[in-house]
């Protein structure tokens, strides 16, 4: 499976109302494929979570949840993904351009997502979820680009921290 189709099946799910629907749509679309092509988005997915592990998306994830653990980021990055290729790639240029995007009370951590495939390879399968074949992320040790002080941050993301900053 090409980028083009990761997107394009993430994108038919991001008009679900809740990220419960979000899953049952993805896994939905998933039980449709292969066996060996849920393992191909599984990779994709991995690849654009770790080209989103930033230092700036890491910031905008701080101000918006007002903390941000590694777990969290994961999360977080997760979430970006559910949002659609165009808002994820969006997100990869201008973090602040998240303001425009994230609904009022808005949850930005979306966990949940990241298990979807392993279960729709399972079903598909019949085998465990811990036998799915193993991920190989390129997720590097540090974030992409320099760690921002807390006053750049502000700067650098005016717009989320007019919205989130209190």
């Amino acid at each position: 499976m090409d980028k083009l189709g990761f997107w394009s099946i993430v994108d038919s799910t991001t008009g679900a109302k809740t990220k419960e629907e979000q899953c049952e749509a993805l896994n939905e679309a998933l039980s449709e494929l292969m066996a060996d092509e849920i393992i191909s988005f599984q990779a994709n997915f991995d690849e654009v979570v770790d080209k989103a592990f930033a230092w700036n998306l890491w910031s905008a994830a701080q101000l918006i949840a007002g903390k941000c653990s590694n777990e969290e980021f994961l999360d977080f990055r997760a979430w970006l993904v559910s949002k659609g290729c165009k808002v994820y790639e969006n997100a990869l240029q201008d973090a602040d351009s998240l303001a425009e995007i994230i609904a009022e009370d808005e949850n930005c951590f979306f966990d949940a997502l990241l298990y979807v495939p392993f279960e729709a390879w399972s079903e598909k399968t019949g085998k465990g979820i811990d036998e799915f074949p193993e991920s190989h992320s390129d997720q590097p040790e540090e974030p992409d680009g320099q760690e921002w002080a807390e006053e750049e941050v502000k700067k650098k993301l005016p717009q989320l921290t007019k919205r989130f900053v209190k």
